[in-house]
């Protein structure tokens, strides 16, 4: 299979980069910025700036591919939501998707699927309520943000094509996200519960989102949306106190929900918001996880990381 992959210098795309082209696909990264090509000959960039005008070469690549991958989109905890920032984090994800999108339409002859990326703020902050693809979206910021985002990939031309959208939880890893900017912390003894510590987590492991956006790729009865998290969320409490004694720390005294708010303003949402979300979809078409529970997921990424 023949797959464009946007996104492919974050860490879901060097990771999904190795494991497609260690099955003999070959994956071609999009930059808009030129790369060096690396030895693999199953891997390899292409420079394209303008995603709605691709040049020659661009489209000859274009008309032979079998696949696209979307995971491009700027960090959500990259800077306090400021106007420009939340105008930054849209066009990130649902202009470049668009404008790949007709380029596709016009240039592309034998694409089958395009997967993408989304994220399980889709549904906003629903506490202890078990979320399943059915449930609907929510009405903040984030969830706004993901339904256009997912929008923008079902109005992608043509229709016949087969199109899947991961809403994907924070991902464990100890090379990028969430626990990069954690470890730090929990190594001095100072991670702590946030708010009330009660609000659900949902994850997913970097080895099992690697393996579900493959999954996707090549299990043609898959389409629409997914959640792509662990069958087993936790609360913000146990999550603290398993990472801090997978380091041999303890919990340090809890951060208040208002301490957050004042600090991060609107971002706060992102640590305060409760999502119990079940990766139904994934299960029922026969996807099993290598790390299901928090617990083994956490002691894989810490043993690597001491």
């Amino acid at each position: 299979m023949k797959i464009l992959l946007t996104g492919s210098t974050g860490l879901l795309g060097r990771r999904l980069t190795e494991n497609l082209s260690s099955k003999g696909h070959e994956v071609v990264g999009v930059s808009r910025k030129a790369l060096r090509n690396p030895p693999d000959t199953k891997q390899r960039w292409v420079t394209w700036e303008d995603l709605f005008s691709p040049p020659p070469h661009i489209q000859s690549l274009l008309a032979s591919l079998d696949a696209v991958v979307h995971l491009a989109g700027e960090s959500i905890a990259s800077g306090r939501w400021t106007r420009r920032q939340k105008e930054r984090l849209r066009t990130s994800r649902i202009s470049t998707l668009s404008q790949l999108s007709k380029s596709l339409f016009l240039h592309s002859k034998k694409i089958q699927t395009i997967v993408s990326a989304s994220g399980i703020s889709y549904y906003g902050d629903c506490g202890d309520r078990v979320l399943t693809e059915s449930n609907l979206p929510g009405q903040d910021f984030l969830a706004q943000l993901t339904v256009d985002w997912e929008a923008a990939l079902w109005n992608c031309e043509p229709q016949s094509v087969r199109k899947v959208a991961l809403r994907i939880g924070p991902v464990l890893s100890a090379d990028g996200g969430m626990l990069t900017k954690l470890l730090p912390l929990f190594k001095k003894g100072l991670g702590s519960p946030l708010g009330d510590g009660r609000q659900y987590m949902s994850w997913i492991h970097e080895t099992d989102i690697v393996r579900a956006l493959e999954f996707c790729l090549t299990t043609a009865s898959i389409k629409g949306a997914l959640n792509a998290v662990s069958p087993h969320p936790v609360r913000n409490a146990e999550f603290t106190e398993t990472l801090a004694h997978a380091l041999g720390k303890k919990p340090f005294v809890r951060v208040p929900a208002f301490s957050l708010k004042l600090l991060l303003g609107e971002m706060s949402d992102l640590m305060l918001f409760s999502q119990n979300a079940k990766p139904q979809v994934l299960m029922e078409a026969g996807f099993k996880f290598e790390y299901p529970d928090f617990k083994s997921a956490i002691h894989s990424i810490v043993g690597s990381s001491l």
